[in-house]
């Protein structure tokens, strides 16, 4: 893992402990994962017990850190030059592949992606554009243009992507097999910008027994009763 990659997991990390999310903690390269198989090597897992193997019940989390590649090399582009196809090439696809490996592969929701970004040193232009470019795919992936105040909303998502501390909760039926879908940054100050988006069939879905199942339910709740942003 390389230093860049350890900071982006670290992000997530604090990013879900500041909501709440129970147990988080490294797998991939740990002695956790000499201790306990999983299916694959996810950045993190959450909540307790452990059960292993192919388990349904266990909580995969993934981290990445989306590159901006695309913003500075011609190979990063999608061939067809149509926007949409750049967004899913430099974003989506990435998504698909880990909901392939750590949910379908399961035949389980209990997987959550998170997208960090942490603001360390000199951050190049092409890195902040691909982290301001994300949390707009993800309030598109999210429906929050559908959002009954979505006016409101994208105008505390823009005050976030110019620098502000903020949490937005968004609670949406999905279409992609995971539980959540999480944009982190934090910022050199130590501030934190959050965007939270639970899958709404986790109401029925995953397994009730693992504590971050009850944590995305109580947090669902949360922004259903007090409104998208929390």
């Amino acid at each position: 893992m390389s230093k860049n990659d350890w900071f982006s997991v670290q992000t997530a990390i604090e990013g879900l402990a500041m909501l709440g999310c129970p147990d988080v903690q490294r797998y991939e390269r740990e002695p956790l994962a000499q201790q306990v198989t999983l299916v694959g090597t996810p950045d993190l897992i959450a909540g307790r017990p452990l059960k292993g193997g192919r388990s349904p019940d266990d909580f995969y989390i993934d981290v990445v850190k989306p590159s901006g590649d695309h913003f500075i090399r011609e190979k990063a582009r999608a061939k067809s030059g149509v926007f949409v196809d750049q967004l899913k090439k430099a974003y989506l696809d990435k998504v698909d592949e880990k909901i392939d490996k750590y949910a379908t592969a399961r035949k389980s929701i209990m997987f959550g992606m998170v997208w960090a970004f942490p603001e360390i040193g000199e951050v190049p232009d092409h890195e902040r554009k691909a982290a301001q470019e994300a949390a707009l795919v993800l309030a598109g992936v999210v429906g929050l243009d559908h959002a009954p105040d979505f006016e409101a909303r994208y105008r505390e998502l823009q005050s976030m992507l110019a620098g502000g501390d903020d949490l937005l909760l968004r609670v949406a039926p999905l279409s992609l097999d995971l539980a959540f879908f999480m944009w982190a940054i934090k910022r050199e100050n130590n501030g934190f910008g959050s965007f939270l988006a639970i899958n709404a069939r986790m109401g029925s879905e995953g397994c009730r027994e693992n504590p971050v199942h009850r944590w995305l339910l109580d947090v669902a709740d949360a922004a259903t009763k007090y409104g998208v942003r929390g």
